[in-house]
């Protein structure tokens, strides 16, 4: 248990969509009607540009996946030592594994928040003074949060201390998200935000129970009314912190966790296989080299799309009665379709073209 009160609010959505204006209009709200003490934490203020290179680049580089998930992994480790300090308003250590970009970015953002004094006391340097406040703190993470398995993770952090939770979803048309995109200085490419869309799960809290407190809202809406729906919320997610697990619940999740990592080895060997498969009938369709290259690059990209959704279909089966070798199996008959796709269309681009 904390003895500071803290809620954690995931802010989730499209790229575009309009999170980051909507997180800046929440936290000065929250400071002026003196609900709580805010932190406002931006995935990509945060995370180094080179991890957002995910999914859209990965057909040649599956090294990218592992750095984007370990960013992320990274980010909330960051954060749990964080909320550690600031719950006991004790002073904070540098993590003992070592400082990484992640945390010096979480860091600098601590000061500009006035979180934590930027003059740093010990030899080494590497101890803060947190700025003891008294009151509820509520913490706002701002990202794509697209697959429920991010915002699951957030969840645990939250069951593990007892803190508050809830998550804001902001809904908008596809259509004006790639208008803003394309007009920012550095526009995510067009075919990630397809990916994005097409995986994006908002929030379910009919059939999660753990979504309970969720707001979905509309770009279309008044910035009035969504603030005092997002007051509101915050509110009753205060006043109703995540019980802890009971520890023979903790031990089922690990249970779940080594049952997932199985299935997911399974079907990587299943994909592979899949794609070698896809290889032979092109090479005995006399493909050229280049174009192999090109196939085997497409499939590739689509093996770790596939198998990120299963593991993230996966981490949700504790919210759903389907067996987790069911939903491997959908994942792998799916995937199969797709290579099919991929490679019909790689073959009939070369017998129309087999110049190239």
């Amino acid at each position: 248990m904390v003895e500071r009160p803290i809620s954690v609010c995931v802010l989730c959505g499209l790229p575009a969509a309009g999170k980051s204006s909507l997180a800046s209009v929440i936290v000065a709200e929250v400071k002026a009607c003196g609900l709580a003490d805010c932190l406002l934490l931006s995935y990509d203020d945060l995370i180094p540009e080179d991890a957002f290179q995910f999914p859209s680049e990965t057909g040649s580089r599956p090294e990218t996946l592992s750095l984007w998930k370990l960013y992320r992994h990274k980010l909330l480790e960051h954060l749990e030592h964080f909320i550690q300090n600031t719950a006991r308003n004790s002073d904070m250590l540098d993590p003992e594994d070592g400082i990484d970009a992640i945390w010096k970015s979480i860091i600098h953002c601590l000061e500009e928040q006035n979180m934590i004094s930027p003059d740093r006391k010990g030899v080494d340097a590497c101890q803060y003074q947190i700025n003891k406040k008294e009151g509820p703190l509520v913490i706002i993470l701002d990202d794509n949060f697209y697959y429920r398995s991010m915002r699951y993770e957030v969840f645990q952090l939250a069951r593990k201390y007892s803190l508050s939770f809830c998550q804001v979803f902001l809904e908008c048309p596809f259509e004006v998200c790639t208008q803003r995109n394309s007009e920012r200085t550095c526009p995510i490419p067009e075919d990630t935000l397809v990916i994005m869309r097409q995986k994006m799960e908002p929030p379910d809290p009919i059939k999660n129970s753990w979504e309970q407190n969720s707001l979905i809202l509309q770009t279309h809406g008044s910035i009035l009314e969504d603030i005092h729906k997002v007051i509101t919320l915050l509110t009753t997610a205060m006043e109703h912190p995540e019980k802890q697990l009971e520890d023979n619940t903790e031990q089922l999740e690990i249970d779940r966790a080594i049952c997932a990592s199985n299935i997911l080895h399974q079907s990587d060997q299943t994909f592979r296989k899949l794609v070698s498969q896809a290889m032979k009938t092109a090479k005995d369709n006399k493909v050229p080299s280049c174009t192999l290259k090109q196939l085997a690059e497409e499939l590739n990209k689509l093996k770790i799309f596939f198998l990120e959704d299963l593991r993230n279909r996966i981490i949700q089966q504790g919210q759903s009665h389907v067996p987790e070798k069911e939903v491997a199996e959908q994942i792998t008959a799916q995937f199969d379709e797709e290579k099919d796709i991929v490679l019909q269309k790689i073959m009939k681009n070369y017998s129309e073209n087999p110049a190239k």
